[in-house]
């Protein structure tokens, strides 16, 4: 079994895109492991920043209009045909220390609902267990990466 590290880079991550054009990040066998480290700043896509301004959170819904979510990737299993099927299973994740609900208007699951975008961040705890969300209010957390996916047959990229 190899260990594999596929470090955050402008060439390895994507911003809420599935690309199967894109070079694979990491070619890896059946039973080996990868760690994929928390995406450092520098690389000019993790840009969303606790208490980022309305209009910086504009600016980047328009420059990245399919998704905000930051995929790494792709990582290429060694053998693996289309109906295969890929086990993935994550040993530790590590949040960052703060997350957000935001409501920007026309877009997302309630696209009309909302005449003001709407962003709040909050904090979690050291232990990433529970989040003091507003006026007294903790909720409790269930970390879970975001998008584990298999890249799609199409040429073209795939927005989620």
């Amino acid at each position: 079994m190899t260990m594999h590290t596929v470090q955050s880079t402008l060439a390895t991550v994507r911003p809420g895109v599935l690309d199967p054009g894109a070079a694979s990040a990491a070619r890896i066998e059946s039973g080996d492991e990868g760690s994929l480290p928390r995406h450092p700043g520098p690389t000019g896509r993790n840009q969303l920043r606790y208490g980022s301004s309305p209009a910086d959170r504009a600016r980047l819904r328009q420059e990245y209009p399919g998704c905000p979510f930051q995929i790494v990737g792709p990582v290429e299993v060694t053998g693996a045909e289309p109906g295969d099927v890929v086990e993935c299973r994550l040993t530790e994740l590590r949040l960052s220390d703060w997350g957000g609900n935001a409501f920007p208007t026309r877009a997302g699951a309630l696209p009309y609902d909302f005449d003001e975008p709407y962003f709040h961040d909050f904090r979690f705890d050291r232990t990433r267990t529970r989040a003091d969300y507003v006026h007294g209010i903790s909720l409790p957390l269930d970390p879970f990466a975001g998008i584990i996916a298999v890249e799609p047959r199409a040429t073209s990229r795939q927005a989620r």
